[in-house]
C-alpha cells in the first residue's frame, strides 16, 4: 500500500503511532472528503513530529490507505476508532479500540494499523503478535452484533504494506 515512509531516527515510535492513528482516523470518518495535506501537518505539529515525518508522504500513504478500503469494500460504511468492550466466552474483559471497523452489509471487515517499519520478512512475526488481541476483537464483535467478522487485516503505513490475518485451521 504506497510506499515506505521516511521516519527520522530520534523518534518515539508511541507517539508515531498516535500521529499515524489520528491522520487515519480523520481520513475515514468521511471517505468523500479526501485528507487534505494541511490536516496532517497540523496533527504532526501537534505530536511534535513535523521535523520527524513529512506531511505529504503521511498524507499520500494515508490517502494509499483509503483507496485501497475504497476499492477492497466499495460503499462500505467505515467506522474509525471504534470502541470494543465485552466479556468473551473464556471470561475475559476486552477493553479497546478498533483501528477500522468496516460494515460490509453481511460482515464486518477489521483493520488494525501498525506504525512498525519492519522489512516485509518480518511480517509473519508481526502477525503473529498482534493476531491474539485482533482475534479477541472479532469475537467481541461478533458476540455483540450476531454478523461474523470475515477479514482481519493489518495495516502499515510506514512499511507501506498489509497483511491478511486468518486463524490457524484446528486440529
Amino acid at each position: 500500500l504506497g510506499e515506505r515512509m521516511a521516519i527520522g531516527n530520534a523518534v518515539d515510535w508511541t507517539t508515531v503511532g498516535h500521529a499515524i492513528h489520528a491522520a487515519m482516523a480523520l481520513a475515514f470518518v468521511d471517505l468523500s472528503r479526501p485528507i487534505a495535506i494541511g490536516d496532517v501537518q497540523r496533527i504532526l505539529t501537534g505530536y511534535q513530529l513535523l521535523a520527524h515525518i513529512s506531511a505529504s508522504a503521511l498524507t499520500a500513504q494515508v490517502s494509499s490507505v483509503a483507496e485501497w478500503v475504497s476499492k477492497q469494500w466499495p460503499g462500505c460504511r467505515t467506522l474509525p476508532e471504534w470502541p470494543v468492550e465485552a466479556i468473551l466466552p473464556m471470561g475475559q474483559v476486552l477493553n479497546g479500540r478498533i483501528d477500522l471497523l468496516i460494515d460490509a452489509g453481511t460482515h464486518w471487515v477489521l483493520i488494525d494499523h501498525k506504525s512498525n517499519p519492519g522489512a516485509r520478512s518480518s511480517w509473519p512475526e508481526l502477525a503473529n503478535i498482534h493476531g491474539g488481541q485482533l482475534m479477541a476483537y472479532q469475537a467481541a464483535i461478533e458476540l455483540a452484533t450476531g454478523k461474523p467478522v470475515k477479514e482481519i487485516w493489518l495495516v502499515l503505513p510506514v512499511a507501506g504494506g498489509a497483511i491478511r490475518i486468518e486463524k490457524a485451521p484446528t486440529a
